[in-house]
């Protein structure tokens, strides 16, 4: 499958075209850089072709020239406005993909603003663009080569760069707690921005699993648990499990509504929201945990008899009202209430960060609505399922 899909017009830039698609294909291997659109077999579902070669790439080069927003049908008419024009097609499912996207600006020609595009490609102009002249080709388009080594590793090697792997880790980690505060402060845009990074899957799976063990953190009570470590680790296994839980309704729901939802990137954005709002839950209850203390620091181990009993669960329960009453006071209730503001703000949060999906699949607010209540419906009816198996 090749990794670098290049998209372009015969009529605009096919010499350019033809000369960098050279030079790509001596750099990472003539099998790994698609250009030919024209070399699609004949009676071949042309969208499903485009949407299958653009789905195995890893990088979609757009070549721009001073014609390419400009360029008209044998009837007068803009071709990018066209549905079915195959540059309009390409670019759109590689930005539907998130695939990452780098516009190429030949012959002079210059960064078409969102106005002259159509909606379904309008986020082409956001794309940081990487222009090559003439008198400057060897050097630009060197660069340019280096900018897809993020992305596709050069022929001879089996990976992309394993330091630029190691420099993704290293940066994911430590980059945790400034994700986590741009990700609280302006939700919508930061989701949007993190899904369009290189390596994605890596600093979603890394920002999932620091959340999930700082969340367990939160979450544990050395009294009430045989191993600290133990219930903190597990937290990133229980979480994935939760996020299965949710993508699939999500996934299914959106596909019922007919939006154009791509299971990975669904998935990697989903991750990102469960994140945030699982460190923001644990957090309220570590300070409610926190408050019980204060009012008795004897809590711990007096809980730790009750729940590890074989007592009744009714006598349970009266003992743990026992242990738990005459710590409810002044810290506890103070606790409480700045829990509280956290779990409201948290909800808020939620609501926000909601709108990425719509902003991602390109739905109006009355689809978005449907996909929840969708959502509810089914996860209600898996709880019901389980509570009933529960009884027998």
């Amino acid at each position: 499958m090749s990794l670098i899909f290049v998209s372009y017009r015969r009529q605009d830039t096919q010499s350019a075209t033809g000369r960098l698609s050279d030079k790509l294909q001596t750099h990472f291997g003539a099998d790994q850089v698609f250009h030919d659109i024209e070399s699609i077999e004949a009676g071949s579902d042309f969208a499903a072709t485009i949407e299958s070669k653009i789905a195995g790439s890893s990088v979609v080069l757009v070549m721009i020239g001073r014609h390419w927003a400009e360029a008209t049908s044998d009837h007068g008419h803009a071709r990018l406005f066209d549905p079915g024009d195959y540059v309009r097609l390409e670019i759109a499912t590689a930005l539907h993909r998130r695939i990452p996207v780098i516009p190429v600006l030949v012959e002079g020609a210059a960064m078409p603003q969102a106005s002259v595009l159509p909606n379904a490609i309008a986020g082409l102009s956001t794309r940081q663009a990487h222009e090559i002249t003439e008198q400057r080709w060897q050097y630009d388009s060197d660069l340019l080569v280096k900018e897809i080594e993020r992305f596709v590793a050069p022929e001879g090697t089996s990976t992309v760069e394993d330091a630029t792997l190691r420099q993704t880790l290293l940066q994911s980690v430590v980059g945790w707690p400034f994700d986590f505060a741009q990700l609280l402060v302006r939700p919508r845009g930061q989701l949007n921005a993190l899904l369009n990074q290189p390596n994605v899957v890596m600093r979603a799976a890394v920002f999932f699993a620091l959340s999930h063990i700082v969340a367990g953190w939160l979450f544990v009570q050395q009294d009430l648990v045989a191993s600290v470590p133990a219930f903190v680790l597990t937290g990133v296994p229980e979480g994935a499990f939760i996020l299965l839980l949710v993508m699939v309704p999500l996934h299914f729901a959106a596909r019922l509504v007919r939006a154009p939802s791509h299971a990975p990137t669904t998935m990697m954005m989903l991750a990102y929201v469960q994140s945030v709002a699982m460190v923001l839950v644990a957090s309220g209850c570590a300070l409610i945990w926190t408050g019980l203390t204060l009012a008795n620091p004897d809590i711990g181990p007096s809980m730790r008899s009750v729940v590890y009993t074989n007592l009744p669960i009714e006598v349970r329960m009266a003992r743990f009202t026992e242990v738990i009453q005459p710590a409810v006071g002044g810290p506890f209730m103070a606790a409480v209430a700045l829990a509280s503001l956290i779990w409201l703000f948290t909800a808020a949060w939620l609501v926000v960060a909601i709108q990425a999906f719509r902003d991602m699949w390109r739905i109006s607010r009355l689809r978005s609505a449907a996909i929840l209540i969708l959502v509810a419906l089914m996860l209600g009816v898996v709880g019901a399922f389980v509570t009933f198996a529960a009884t027998l």
